[in-house]
């Protein structure tokens, strides 16, 4: 079975269990998440517009620190040859914050956004396959994690009072993790064969991030924003066992483990997101915004390479050479994002706010396995804000309707996972505290 991806770091668990629009997250802060994730018209908030919009940096104010966080768990079930029943119970949380205000007509802020955070830990058993189609490695952790944190610096500046431009630039930090039987999917010696395989793998990049915030009259913000594509290499360490494969081909009592210097490189899509703020009533503010995640081109293929082994058993494996090149099948389509939301202004003081996101899976059947399961479409979403002098605590709640794949013909090697049923649901709750200065 293949298991694509890895990762997470820098978190106050072992990693975040939820998976938003594709990998991404449904909102940068509380404010947001309670609004379907929609974020890019600002909300007066740092944190909302270093996420989504640095042009709505220009509409915070007074200098303000927000700090918070999201935390989220996964409930899913896979159905295939192997297992009638495999479940999956997994929690994690992970931290957001910025500082930031407006110094005449500029505006400054700088934060640390979560921009993806994806865990899953399974526990079923290894579906038969391999080069000989009879290989398992019986009941296995089936364990990976993805996880992409941004370091921005982010700036706007007031054209007008009414029209607004904005950049960032971020510094990406990118950690990966996979444990789990492996298919080799392309290596010329190898590709079918299956082997355990534990890998982890860091690395730094960068990105940046364009918007425009416009006010054509009081009630109404237009906006717009743009996220550049981003390519991350990450450096690790990784090791293999290959002892059950090997043993089935007739190649028996041999040393087949070894250890390899690991390099994952990871893709994440520009987005293109265009919104609009309409406060009808004087205590009611209407929210829609539209997203285009270009999947296509980020996920298309996922590179692994294991480098440097110095067991002679896989030197001769892989034809003489010392390392395994491997490109594993992702084909993922673009998204289309569709986000509405309206805040209620209860009373001076408390706000209460629903939402709403559609966005149709990316993930087409014939790759997707239980670890890369971003199979979510339909997520309803509600929340608090207080007010209270200098300080405000927002708080959210997001409930993904449960989702189900059905997997036909695999086209991942092997075909381990043909025939094979996965449904998912999650649940996150987020919280951002801040304070003026």
């Amino acid at each position: 079975m293949l298991h694509i991806f890895s990762a997470a770091g820098l978190f106050v668990s072992s990693g975040f269990p939820a998976r938003a629009s594709g990998l991404l997250l449904d909102g940068p802060g509380a404010h947001s998440q309670a609004m379907g994730g929609a974020a890019v018209t600002g909300y007066g908030s740092a944190l909302e517009a270093l996420g989504a919009n640095p042009a709505a940096l220009s509409i915070v104010r007074k200098p303000q620190l927000e700090v918070g966080g999201y935390f989220g768990w996964v409930n899913a079930d896979l159905h295939n040859d192997a297992n009638d029943d495999a479940q999956l119970h997994d929690f994690g949380a992970v931290p957001n914050g910025a500082l930031g205000g407006t110094f005449g007509p500029v505006s400054l802020a700088l934060g640390v956004i979560t921009d993806a955070a994806v865990s899953a830990d399974w526990r079923y058993r290894d579906t038969p396959g391999g080069l000989d189609g009879a290989t398992s490695y019986g009941n296995q952790r089936q364990f990976s994690q993805i996880g992409l944190i941004r370091f921005a610096l982010g700036a706007s500046y007031a054209i007008t009072p009414r029209l607004s431009l904005g950049a960032s630039a971020g510094l990406l930090y990118n950690r990966n993790r996979l444990a789990a039987p492996y298919i080799i999917q392309s290596q010329p010696q190898l590709a079918g064969a299956k082997t355990l395989l534990d890998l982890e793998t860091e690395g730094w990049g960068w990105n940046g991030q364009f918007g425009l915030l416009w006010r054509p009259i009081d009630s109404i913000r237009v906006g717009l924003s743009y996220t550049l594509p981003s390519r991350l290499r990450t450096f690790g360490h990784a090791t293999s066992d290959a002892s059950q494969q090997l043993a089935n081909l007739g190649l028996k009592n041999v040393d087949a483990t070894t250890g390899f210097d690991a390099e994952v490189t990871n893709n994440f899509p520009q987005v293109v997101s265009a919104g609009a703020a309409w406060r009808c009533i004087p205590r009611l503010e209407l929210v829609a915004q539209v997203d285009w995640i270009d999947w296509h081109d980020a996920f298309n293929s996922l590179e692994v390479n294991l480098t440097h082994t110095d067991s002679a058993l896989y030197r001769t494996l892989l034809a003489g050479q010392s390392h395994l090149n491997d490109r594993a099948a992702l084909d993922w389509r673009s998204q289309w994002v569709l986000r509405l939301g309206a805040e209620y202004q209860v009373t001076d003081h408390l706000a209460a706010r629903v939402g709403y996101r559609y966005a149709r899976s990316p993930v087409p059947s014939e790759t997707l396995t239980p670890l890369t399961a971003a199979i979510d479409e339909h997520v309803f979403t509600a929340g608090l804000g207080y007010q209270q002098g200098r300080y405000h605590c927002d708080l959210a709640y997001q409930y993904h309707i449960p989702a189900h794949q059905h997997v036909g013909q695999s086209a991942l090697l092997s075909g381990e996972y043909s025939n094979s049923d996965i449904t998912v649901s999650y649940q996150t709750l987020a919280v951002t505290v801040g304070v003026e200065f």
